[in-house]
């Protein structure tokens, strides 16, 4: 019986341990941006000043879309996949960034660092 009892502890150790020294990742329950878009005025190379900003990424048939008043903008929380992105503001074209990959993680998905370098628009 207590051969038993051992055996079973140490089989539960092993299971529930699973590699603890170099296999076991502590996984975070925060949700993570696939993609992340600093927003830079061309002509001054600093953040635009302080206006609204819409952003849609696409993948397939999947849109995330995002208003922001400067700084950045975050698409595609936990999800890999194949992006387009496009951010426009008044007074600055259209910026878009074609075939954005966001590749999955052993946690989280690998987030993609964007500048997005907004050209003011022809008056």
């Amino acid at each position: 019986m207590k051969t038993h009892l051992f055996s079973f502890l140490v089989l539960f150790a092993a299971i529930v341990c699973c590699g603890c020294e170099d296999g076991v990742v502590d996984c975070t329950l925060i949700a993570v941006p696939g993609i992340r878009v600093e927003l830079v005025d061309a002509r001054t190379g600093h953040s635009p000043e302080p206006q609204q900003f819409i952003g849609v990424a696409a993948d397939g048939e999947y849109r995330d879309s995002v208003v922001t008043f400067g700084g950045r903008l975050r698409f595609a929380f936990e999800r890999p996949g194949i992006y387009d992105v496009r951010i426009w503001g008044e007074g600055y074209d259209v910026w878009t960034a074609d075939n954005v990959r966001v590749r999955d993680g052993r946690c989280h998905v690998g987030t993609v660092e964007l500048v997005a370098r907004l050209e003011p628009a022809a008056p």
